[in-house]
């Protein structure tokens, strides 16, 4: 039988191959650009006013009041295709990672007012 010893030559014969080190599997993530506070237009002055209260990023608020405006104008207009016409929406996503709560004890849980 020739296959047997002609794999075992070529075995033999390879090269030797050395792994590489171990790669993460996550990389260093860049800081993220700043968020547009100016492009939110009235509700600017109230994200401020709960940023600066709270001490959370700015992102957060400025979700939180473009959820509530979305929400608040909903019922007034539908977007409209050549297809179909729907109600108009907003899903908002909140991925907040190590921003603690900090509404207890100062008093911005409630309503806030410029």
């Amino acid at each position: 039988m020739n296959a047997p010893a002609n794999i075992k030559d070529r075995l033999e014969q390879a090269e030797t191959i050395t792994p590489d080190q171990p790669q993460p599997l996550l990389r260093e993530l860049p800081d993220g650009l700043p968020y547009p506070v100016d492009a939110l237009g009235p509700l600017q002055g109230a994200v401020e006013a709960v940023q600066h209260m709270t001490q959370a990023p700015v992102a957060i608020p400025a979700q939180s009041a473009l959820s509530i405006a979305a929400l608040a104008v909903q019922g007034f207009a539908n977007v409209e295709n050549r297809f179909r016409s729907a109600k108009q929406t907003l899903t908002p996503i909140f991925c907040a990672l190590r921003v603690r709560a900090r509404c207890y004890g100062n008093g911005t849980c409630g309503a806030h007012r410029p």
